[in-house]
């Protein structure tokens, strides 16, 4: 399954909102990637040094406007990201930023003019890597300039990352005609899991001993949460994920995390697969802001036998009593007829078969049979 380009990160389409938006302070919004501190108290704050919080203003000052000072957060830690984004801060006066790592500075990125209004500074952690988290910030205000420094507002993006955990089940047996259910159940951790969709192939068997596996196709009877067979003959494209012939496809959109869903397929193998023809399924399962997983199925395997008879019938001869005569010198037939009993359900269809006939003609006189002693055989 593969997954094409989408819209622009989710964190990027919604901290335009939540910044505007009024809140307690701190809060952080792991399905958005985002941390917010409108320093209306100091409970986001770790440390100060040379500096306060105003409370009643709802900022961070100097507190002796002659010395330099500043401030440090306490942890920002993500639930799960794939990277860190932005430090965006609204003040005034001259500002420095760094980043802290337990506890020690491990970048000093410069803070610009921010491109949203609702900020007046912003900063890059593109640099930061993701395995590094928690994080501190630390604001540093220069001593008293023109106008007096202060930070009124914080905020922190990152691009979350939610897991998907699939798995998959399916019988471990099944008569050929007979349909048979597999599960995948999926479930979503840490944040919400964005455009979900859930794929799997429906497989052709594969035959013992080399036979052909022409027409073993599992076949589609239905699926629960709106599951869809696409036939083919072109892939198509499913929210962003190329989907192959001959694929069940769940498009589940965003699904929240801590949830499971008991996804299920009901198929059934072609009536005529040869007894031992083996099924494995897989299904693969990927998010917007996932890695993509997948799971496979124990492999069913067909259960069918093929029911031969055969039987006899003359030509050239006539009956006296219970017995068959023929003139001498007449030219006696055969007709062997080979038939494989139908049964809608665990019936193989019979390859590769043989039929044979020692014919062994009677001399004796009065036999019972001109074709006597003779049976036929069949494989």
């Amino acid at each position: 399954m593969r997954r094409f380009a989408l819209a622009a990160a989710l964190a990027a389409t919604t901290v335009g909102s939540l910044s505007s938006s009024a809140h307690a302070a701190p809060v952080q919004y792991d399905d958005e990637g985002v941390y917010l501190d409108d320093l209306a108290d100091g409970t986001g704050l770790a440390t100060f040094a040379n500096a306060s919080l105003d409370g009643e203003g709802g900022w961070v000052e100097l507190a002796a406007p002659g010395s330099p000072g500043s401030f440090t957060t306490k942890d920002i830690d993500p639930s799960a990201l794939s990277s860190w984004g932005t430090v965006y801060v609204r003040g005034s006066g001259q500002l420095s930023l760094e980043v802290l790592a337990g506890g020690s500075p491990i970048a000093s990125p410069s803070l610009v003019a921010s491109d949203d209004p609702a900020y007046t500074r912003m900063a890059s952690l593109a640099a930061i890597p993701p395995t590094t988290s928690p994080i501190q910030l630390r604001v540093t205000f220069a001593a008293n300039g023109p106008a007096a420094p202060i930070v009124d507002a914080l905020q922190v993006t990152w691009t979350s990352i939610s897991t998907l955990k699939l798995a998959a089940q399916g019988p471990t047996t099944l008569c050929s005609g007979a349909t048979g259910l597999w599960k995948f159940p999926i479930s979503v951790s840490n944040v919400t899991a964005r455009q979900t969709v859930v794929t799997a192939l429906l497989p052709l068997g594969t035959t013992p001993d080399g036979f052909s596996n022409a027409g073993t196709r599992l076949r589609f009877v239905s699926a629960t949460h709106g599951g869809v067979y696409h036939p083919g003959p072109d892939p198509i494209v499913v929210d962003g994920v190329e989907v192959q012939p001959h694929h069940v496809y769940w498009r589940l959109g965003d699904l929240r995390f801590g949830s499971t869903f008991p996804l299920g397929l009901t198929a059934s193998i072609p009536n005529g697969a040869l007894g031992a023809t083996t099924y494995q399924l897989t299904a693969e399962a990927d998010a917007s802001n996932a890695t993509e997983t997948s799971a496979t199925a124990a492999p069913t395997t067909a259960s069918a036998t093929a029911a031969l008879t055969i039987t006899k019938a003359l030509t050239g001869v006539y009956r006296v009593g219970t017995k068959w005569r023929a003139p001498a010198g007449a030219t006696v037939g055969y007709t062997l007829t080979v038939r494989n009993d139908f049964a809608p359900t665990c019936r193989a269809t019979a390859q590769r078969v043989v039929v044979w006939d020692p014919l062994q003609i009677a001399t004796s006189p009065g036999a019972a049979y001109p074709y006597a002693a003779a049976p036929t055989f069949l494989s």
